[in-house]
């Protein structure tokens, strides 16, 4: 039963995580409709549709990775104040895994690359640390 307990926050968690993703990569495709990245597109299309891709479509899918990840590891933490960093972690390590995977599939811009493995790593961090109720910065007064 015990492990029941701590089974159903890290669900939760990587659900409320792919939610996030699914729901501002969304609003990144109804944003800008007129960029969109085929699967069957060779390679070098793909290379010269994502340097055609404005700015704001490409940081709004960091943003998703980001956001993603501090939901679904601030949820298990909120759920489960127990919960091990390692536990409270999962929807980060799984939301960098496909970053990962999204990388070698997609040629994506290097700047890119380097920009989102630490900030989906701070994100996954700093949500568990608010899921428990531990304050960023907290004023003094």
């Amino acid at each position: 039963m015990q492990r029941l307990r701590a089974f159903f926050p890290v669900l939760a968690g990587i659900i409320a995580s792919m939610l996030m993703i699914g729901l501002i990569e969304s609003l990144q495709h109804y944003m800008y409709p007129e960029f969109v990245i085929d699967p069957e597109m060779s390679k070098e299309k793909m290379k010269e549709a994502i340097q055609q891709l404005p700015i704001g479509a490409i940081l709004m899918i960091a943003l998703a990775w980001v956001v993603g990840s501090f939901v679904g590891c601030g949820l298990i933490t909120a759920l489960d104040k127990s919960a091990s960093i390692w536990r409270a972690m999962i929807p980060g390590f799984l939301t960098l895994f496909g970053c990962i995977i999204n990388f070698f599939a997609i040629p994506h811009p290097l700047w890119f690359v380097l920009l989102s493995f630490p900030a989906v790593a701070i994100a996954a961090y700093l949500g568990q640390l608010v899921g428990r109720g531990i304050s960023i910065g907290k004023a003094k007064g």
